[in-house]
């Protein structure tokens, strides 16, 4: 499937996320990875793409009802959710009874995990992290708002970047350490985004060989996804597919035309 994703990518226009990257740095005056990391009022990745999406400030932060917009121009509003998409909830009722909005969601395409000592602020160790984001990584987080991927006024970017991340060991109450807790994450390339509006678009999570009449397990098998049932309840709604019987006690699937 990655020759699909690149087949619907817009590729990142590097110069904008230059220029993106030293304005967020600039706005938070410390060009250096501060000694306080995770105690910033806005984190560096969620600044970077404020900022590759408007940089004018003054577009900024604008509220809408009684909640705060990331980016307002008119009747259009980019939110942009580094996080749990289901936390968007309370927002998108307000904001999409006037506004076309437009979620922006990063996705770590590659990462490098930096460990950071938490009395020191010395890195204790560097290593490259095992997991790499494609859009399937996105189907729990778009079944999180999957009342609102109805909406014509609705679309979903998501954006699949390179990232440093800073993480400390997780020391509990008792002194152990176990795992560790993510301080910051910092943008160091954005390489594609996938747009997500109509239900055409979708069909990116639904490869060739998919046979007329399909079901999860037909999906799991061609694509790997081991949220295939997830992804069809998604695609249901958006209306890419529809349901079309059962085998057993599976659904059967089919594109619609």
């Amino acid at each position: 499937m990655k020759d699909t994703v690149y087949e619907f990518a817009i590729p990142g226009d590097h110069e904008r996320f230059i220029q993106a990257c030293e304005l967020a740095r600039n706005s938070a005056h410390n060009d250096e990875l501060p000694s306080e990391i995770g105690r910033l009022s806005e984190r560096r990745l969620h600044s970077v793409l404020k900022f590759y999406y408007e940089s004018d400030q003054n577009l900024h932060e604008i509220k809408v009802g009684r909640f705060f917009a990331d980016i307002v121009t008119g009747k259009q509003i980019i939110e942009i959710q580094t996080g749990d998409l289901g936390r968007l909830g309370k927002k998108l009722n307000v904001f999409l009874k006037d506004h076309n909005v437009t979620v922006v969601h990063p996705m770590a395409k590659n990462s490098v995990i930096t460990r950071i000592d938490p009395e020191t602020g010395e890195a204790i160790s560097r290593r490259k992290s095992p997991v790499h984001a494609d859009i399937y990584s996105a189907v729990p987080q778009l079944y999180r708002i999957r009342p609102y991927l109805s909406s014509p006024n609705l679309a979903i970017r998501l954006v699949f970047l390179s990232m440093e991340e800073y993480r400390t060991p997780n020391c509990s109450k008792r002194g152990s350490h176990k795992g560790s807790v993510r301080l910051e994450r910092f943008p160091e390339e954005l390489h594609y985004e996938i747009d997500l509006s109509v239900p055409e678009d979708y069909r990116i999570f639904l490869p060739k060989e998919l046979p007329e009449a399909f079901t999860s397990a037909d999906l799991k098998k061609l694509t790997g996804c081991r949220n295939s049932s997830v992804l069809l309840s998604v695609l249901n709604t958006v209306g890419t597919v529809e349901r079309i019987g059962k085998r057993g006690n599976a659904y059967i699937y089919k594109m619609k035309a």
